[in-house]
């Protein structure tokens, strides 16, 4: 008897992100936390990820229960088989739909992309599957086994008894259909299509061979899918297709010498993978990264990973000058200033001379403007460097999802919810490399370009744009529509938008950067040595003030304009967090007694009324916790570019990137716990554990986003130090002190 690996083993079953199965409340959805989500897994009954699932397990009401796996691979009389039309795999399908003569597309509900959608699915109510694409695999008959045509044959031959089971999750609302059998499997007639679940164990007991060196991991992956108990509400996630009528023979290679090679009973077979709903409400899993990435997708990629060129290498880390071990090390790997090493950049392209700025740029602090104007120019923005868009072969016809669906191939993770178009990232030089000209920099560049949108937007001339890039983050930090189990802290800032959107908000060419209130002083002095005499304009929001008595009271959209008509805007952490606070209403009542009446506190609104051309957020390390009242008003500042300034980001541990970074929007990284899971899963746990599996995603967020240098950076051409400082010199000086002074007392 021939066992497959479950799902997941060796490593942690990915867990719901959202839902609940049987939620109750007529499908309305239920966010889960963390803590609910793993209770959710561990009481209902499942698999050990360390056992073995028992292929040969058919279901009870299959007719052939009792035929061995030697009995079904016995050769059998060729049947007819039905003859395919022009689309083979329709895109959407019922996941019971037999093949037979052909498969019956149907109409994909127009709910199927919400959390409606997902919660008929969990509930046995909606059975539609989509075509997400088809991959193929060689097999070959090992000697003295029969030939591999009549082995497919033999493993379609007895069929699969369709299995119709009335399940109730909700009993609240009308009962569930379950149409498959115990291993997943749904009905099939005789001699159609061959089961993914006999083809795994034949291909585990060494009855075919399988060619490809992914092919038996792939095999194993796509029953896994399918099997009902590796999913946490006991239903399918994938359905995996292998017709008979798609077998065709192998093609022979040849060598150098003419002679035809390959073995001499060999075909190829094609398994048209299909999802359902709830494979999108699946945490990133090893299992679906490995399928993804051997399928031919049913429609052309929208859009594509960019991939980064290579560049030519200009800078090294002196090992013995940074003073720690390797980025190779194991230990080293799993510490904060192991981390921050992985993301030292080596080298990009020089942007050039820089206008109107007083100091000049050394080499370093040109390439990373260049590599700030690049992210600002970015098409698809920060998220493009993760994600990719894909399309439904139906294009989406009849679902409200726009047809497309979006993988991160990285970590194996599907979504159907649009990331956030956000442009920008992390600028994280080591203290004294000049993160604060670089920025003013980046800012002169961008003048006369920062000058038209905003007169652009003014004047409206590109009113589809101007409205695009206004109102862009109603749509981008809202992608998930808001419900009854909304986060507080998203609804506060969900609420905060659609006002600033009714008001209307001013747009400006201006960057706005925030700072703690000692270094404000500091970022206006810099400004001055740094910019050339009037090319650029600084205001300094100090807030509304006190109103005197008789003096007319300036309005906060006036005050905002004033600001908005700036190069450069600075304020400070509190005066933003001012904003952020909510209406209040003191009551009389206490110790002192009294029965005063209430009164209204009234929150300031002026740097949120303002369509900032970029927002910097200095020592960023300031919002690393993204539910804190500061953080949310961070997020709700509407800006074109979002830039975060540290030289050190990692304050107390990893999972400050995971709060950081709500700012930059960089998906899944930045979604929390409370109503994701990603970040536990997949980074948090594993980096706690030391577990290898993290650093990969990890390395790859901070090359994303963030550019850094150090000063044990040297230049490859000339090993010189990337910061070169005088040469130290003493000189003592004689000071002659008043002889009062010298006459010391014991008074």
């Amino acid at each position: 008897m021939t066992f497959i690996p479950s799902m997941g083993a060796g490593r942690k079953r990915a867990e719901p992100r959202r839902l609940v199965p049987g939620s109750s409340g007529g499908g309305a959805a239920k966010r889960v936390k963390k803590e609910e989500a793993d209770a959710v897994v561990k009481t209902e009954p499942g698999v050990d990820p360390n056992e073995p699932v028992d292929l040969t397990a058919l279901s009870s009401d299959d007719d052939d229960d009792d035929e061995t796996l030697a009995d079904l691979v016995k050769p059998r009389r060729r049947g007819s088989r039905a003859a395919g039309d022009g689309r083979r795999y329709p895109p959407t399908i019922s996941f019971d739909d037999p093949f037979s003569p052909r498969a019956m597309p149907v109409r994909c509900p127009p709910n199927w992309h919400t959390v409606d959608g997902a919660n008929a699915a969990a509930e046995r109510l909606s059975n539609e599957i989509r075509l997400l694409g088809v991959a193929t695999l060689t097999l070959a008959s090992p000697p003295g086994e029969p030939r591999v045509r009549d082995t497919l044959e033999s493993l379609a031959s007895p069929g699969i008894r369709a299995s119709r089971r009335t399940v109730r999750k909700n009993y609240r609302g009308p009962a569930g259909c379950e149409t498959w059998n115990d291993v997943g499997e749904p009905g099939a007639p005789r001699g159609v299509s061959v089961p993914i679940s006999r083809l795994a164990e034949c291909a585990g007991a060494g009855i075919v061979h399988v060619a490809e060196p992914h092919g038996l991991n792939l095999l194993y992956a796509l029953f896994q899918g399918q099997h009902p108990v590796t999913s946490p509400w006991k239903v399918p996630l994938t359905r995996c297709v292998v017709l008979l009528d798609a077998v065709v023979d192998a093609p022979k290679r040849e060598e150098e010498g003419g002679k035809a090679t390959g073995a001499k009973d060999s075909v190829v077979v094609e398994l048209a993978v299909y999802a359902s709903r709830l494979m999108f409400e699946m945490i990133a899993d090893d299992h679906l990264k490995l399928i993804m990435s051997h399928l031919t997708p049913a429609a052309p990629v929208a859009h594509a990973i960019a991939e980064e060129p290579r560049r030519q290498k200009r800078f090294y880390v002196d090992q013995h000058e940074a003073g720690h071990a390797s980025t190779h090390d194991a230990g080293f790997c799993f510490t904060l200033p192991g981390l921050l090493a992985a993301a030292v950049n080596e080298g990009y392209d020089d942007c050039g001379d820089v206008p109107n700025m007083r100091l000049p740029l050394m080499d370093f602090q040109r390439q990373t403007v260049a590599w700030m104007r690049d992210k600002e120019a970015s098409p698809r923005g920060l998220n493009g460097v993760f994600w990719e868009e894909r399309r439904w072969a139906d294009g989406g016809v009849g679902s409200d999802d726009g047809g497309s669906y979006w993988y991160f191939p990285l970590a194996g993770e599907l979504r159907l919810a649009e990331p956030p178009l956000v442009r920008g990232g992390m600028l994280s030089e080591e203290m004294g490399l000049g993160k604060t000209l670089e920025v003013l920099a980046l800012v002169s560049s961008d003048a006369d370009a920062a000058r038209k949108s905003a007169e652009a937007k003014a004047l409206k001339t590109e009113p589809e744009e101007a409205e695009e890039e206004t109102d862009f983050e109603m749509k981008e930090w809202n992608a998930d529509e808001p419900d009854t189990d909304e986060d507080p802290d998203e609804a506060e800032e969900r609420l905060q938008r659609e006002e600033e959107t009714r008001d209307g908000l001013i747009p400006s060419r201006a960057t706005l950067i925030i700072v703690p209130p000692p270094l404000l002083r500091q970022w206006e002095a810099e400004f001055s040595k740094c910019v050339e005499g009037n090319a650029l304009s600084i205001g300094v929001h100090v807030g509304r003030g006190k109103k005197t008595k008789g003096a007319r009271q300036v309005s906060e959209r006036d005050l905002a304009a004033k600001l908005a008509d700036h190069d450069v805007v600075l304020a400070t952490y509190p005066q933003l967090q001012k904003e952020a606070k909510k209406k209040r209403q003191a009551t009389g009542g206490g110790d002192g007694g009294g029965g005063g009446g209430g009164r209204n506190e009234k929150t300031q609104k002026i740097l949120s009324r303002v369509a900032w051309r970029r927002v910097v957020l200095d020592e960023c390390q300031m919002v690393r916790s993204s539910t804190t009242q500061l953080a949310v008003a961070c997020r709700c500042l509407v800006a074109d570019f979002r830039w975060m300034v540290s030289g050190t980001p990692l304050h107390g541990g990893v999972d400050d990137l995971n709060g950081e970074l709500a700012f930059l929007g960089v998906w899944p990284f930045c979604l929390s716990d409370v109503t994701d899971g990603f970040w536990s899963q997949r980074i948090g746990r594993p980096w706690a554990a030391k577990e290898a599996d993290a650093l990969p995603l990890l390395h790859a967020l901070l090359k994303g986003v963030i550019v850094r240098h150090t000063k044990a950076q040297r230049r490859v051409g000339d090993d010189t130090p990337l910061l070169t400082l005088p040469t130290a010199t003493r000189r003592w000086r004689y000071v002659s002190f008043y002889s009062r002074m010298c006459n010391l007392t014991d008074d």
